[in-house]
């Protein structure tokens, strides 16, 4: 039997259409505000008008009955708050008054005349595959576009699809109205990725008619199915493919206090969100319920985003709470031992940062602690310490930036060699001449131009620098040299020095030098001469800085000086006779550097003979002869630099030392002896 009733119950809206899933819509009209002028406020929302549902308040739509497995996915909006039935994709709007049914186990085409024909008006046709009874009660008038899709709900649950092939409705067993129309089509994906968007979808169509499509000029689904399934397809990428900030109210809230980072844990703990106080979160995004906060640690600010304005109003208003001063911490004491630097040194460069003084020229700002005290810091010289007055929360962020400033710094062995060259037949021109037509080197491998390394070296004039790879050193030079001159070996010392600090070396004697005569008028007088004793002999000071990418910055002063006797005037001093190179060069770790180009002619006259004969006026020409000789000389400096970065190169450095000794003990048969037994010296405990 079949009951059907139709009439005009109510004007109500639907309150449960059919949907299966709940999607937030997006609020129209909606932007950004002018910012406040205090808190950087963006965007203000209208509290008064979301609350009472006013024309920007977005709505859910509400989730009602759908097909067994799953149901289709449908969208809604509210438009100022006017009433309406929430449409289907692809359906039609269909005018008339709210309907009510009843139908109890009707044939299929029975049910399509009552619902198709007589309530909606609609043309249809009913496949002869589609047999069937089924049952279809609404438990409210409806409208007829909420009738609609409830019949096609109820087909559904019987197995049965409703589609809309142009203008007319056809009902066929499910699978069969699609396969008429089972066109593709590609959807654009812009912000949503196409794994997400599949995952809905399959909530509409067979997981099998979905396939997402990636690549470099952007994502996409591809979507097989009829026509309705289609636009089925296009409504849900659009309700879902949005960007995350539209329909959101946003907030950037300058902080005067507390950490960005901090002060969103704690924001977030308030609203129900996972983070705890303290967490850093890196300026990633806190989820709190329905707010989302955003540390901008960078800023020191926090940026707040809600889709309700009260929600976004309570969460600026607990922020003016939380940014709050910290309240005053006792100050406590700290010793810090200093490994690897005075501790003075140290304690200047501190106390000028927090005191916002300049070092060296330097423009500098004080560190501000929100409000506390600055550190005090005093040091301890005996005990190379620095005693620290400071807050716990001050000592934790100081003792960070000391233990950077105090890393044990790295260490350069300068190896030097000062040779004295004859200048004769092979090197008329000097040694210079000699690298640069390639006489010492006749493949010139071992001669490395500036343009080949990369190294610096400031232009000497009068005089030269040639830099010689690794594979060359001082002793490959004085082979060299060697071979086609005489040379001496002035002094050949190794300097082991720490980065940014000056090694001296002095051999020689303190010559007496007259600088001041006085002489009284009396009889008596007696004469009193102010002497100051000058350095002479060998002098080498050396500074490296070692720089990135292993290369090593030498400032050097190179002198020899030597004492002779004072020809040239009456003054009872000797001449001291200076040869000096000083220069800054930039070489890589390992690589030989060669200082030289200063030359000195020298020249002397005597005469030898039998005494007494030798003497007598004109005959003692035949009893003796005059000598004179002349000759030239160039000073050449030779430094390599290597970088030792760590104490295993030192203890390295130690044993080839040791070798070295070694090696000269047994040439020379010379033992260094101690009580009871034959020992050499330990130079390991030198670089303890």
């Amino acid at each position: 039997m079949i009951f059907v009733s139709v009439g005009i119950l109510s004007t109500r809206r639907l309150a449960a259409p059919l949907l299966t899933f709940a999607l937030m819509a997006c609020v129209e009209g909606q932007g950004l505000a002018p910012p406040f002028s205090d808190a950087g406020h963006l965007g203000e929302p209208d509290a008064a008008g979301a609350a009472a549902g006013g024309p920007n308040a977005s709505i859910i739509a509400e989730a009602g009955a759908g097909r067994a497995g799953g149901g289709a996915t449908l969208l809604g909006q509210s438009r100022g708050g006017a009433s309406g039935a929430t449409l289907l994709a692809g359906d039609p709007p269909l005018a008339g008054e709210p309907i009510s049914l009843a139908i109890e186990e009707a044939q299929i085409s029975e049910a399509a005349a009552i619902v198709l024909g007589d309530a909606l008006n609609l043309p249809y046709v009913v496949a002869p595959e589609a047999r069937g009874t089924i049952s279809f009660r609404t438990a409210a008038p409806l409208a007829p576009n909420d009738l609609l899709s409830a019949f096609r709900g109820a087909l559904e649950a019987r197995g049965f699809s409703l589609v809309r092939v142009n203008s007319v409705w056809r009902i066929a067993p499910a699978g069969a109205g699609a396969g008429a129309t089972g066109d593709t089509e590609l959807i654009p994906l812009r912000y949503i990725a196409p794994e997400e968007i599949a995952k809905a979808l399959e909530l509409a169509l067979p997981a099998d008619r979905i396939r997402v499509v990636t690549g470099p000029s952007g994502n996409a689904v591809v979507v097989t199915g009829s026509a309705e399934e289609r636009d089925l397809a296009r409504a849900t990428v659009a309700a879902l493919d949005i960007d995350a900030l539209a329909g959101n109210s946003v907030m950037l809230v300058g902080l005067t206090h507390a950490p960005a980072d901090a002060l969103a844990a704690e924001l977030s703990a308030i609203f129900g969100g996972d983070a705890s106080p303290g967490v850093r979160n890196d300026e990633g995004p806190i989820k709190a319920g329905g707010l989302r906060i955003v540390p901008l640690v960078r800023l020191s600010a926090v940026m707040l985003l809600a889709r309700d304005g009260a929600t976004l109003d309570r969460a600026f208003a607990w922020v003016r709470r939380l940014d709050q001063p910290r309240k005053a911490e006792a100050q406590r004491l700290f010793v810090y031992r200093v490994q690897n630097r005075p501790a003075a040194s140290l304690a200047e460069a501190l106390n000028a940062l927090f005191a916002g003084q300049a070092v060296e020229g330097e423009t500098a700002a004080p560190v501000d602690f929100r409000g506390e005290p600055a550190p005090r810091i005093v040091v301890d010289a005996e005990k190379n310490a620095l005693v620290i007055s400071a807050a716990s929360r001050q000592f934790d962020t100081l003792v960070d930036l000391i233990r950077q400033l105090d890393s044990a710094p790295l260490q350069v062995l300068v190896e030097t060699t000062i040779l004295e060259v004859t200048l004769g037949d092979s090197l008329r021109y000097g040694v210079q001449y000699a690298f640069s037509v390639g006489e010492l080197f006749n493949d010139r491998d071992g001669v490395v131009t500036l343009t080949n390394t990369g190294a610096q070296i400031t232009p000497q004039f009068p005089g030269f620098a040639f830099t010689i790879g690794t594979s060359l050193g001082a002793e490959a030079i004085i082979e060299a040299l060697d071979s086609v001159t005489d040379l001496t070996v002035v002094s050949s010392p190794k300097l082991l020095v720490r980065d940014g600090q000056t090694a001296t070396l002095q051999i020689g004697d303190q010559v007496p030098i007259v600088t001041q005569t006085a002489e009284g008028f009396d009889d008596n007088a007696r004469i009193v001469n102010a002497v100051e004793y000058r350095d002479t002999g060998v002098t080498l000071r050396v500074t490296p800085r070692v720089n990135s990418g292993g290369f090593v910055s030498l400032e050097v002063d190179q002198e020899v000086s030597s004492v002779t006797a004072t020809t040239t005037s009456g003054i009872d001093s000797p001449t001291i006779s200076r040869r000096s190179v000083t220069t800054d060069v930039t070489i890589r770790s390992g690589q030989t550097v060669v200082l030289g180009g200063l030359i000195q002619d020298s020249s002397s006259a005597g005469r030898n003979g039998i005494p007494v004969l030798g003497e007598i006026p004109v005959l003692g020409a035949a009893f003796g002869r005059r000598n004179q000789s002349a000759g030239r000389t160039e000073l050449l400096a030779l430094l390599r630099p290597h970088i030792l970065a760590s104490p295993e190169q030192a203890e390295d450095l130690t044993s080839r030392l040791r070798a070295e000794f070694e090696a000269i003990a047994r040439s020379s048969a010379v033992r260094l002896r101690t009580p009871g037994r034959t020992k050499l010296p330990d130079f390991s405990a030198a670089n303890q």
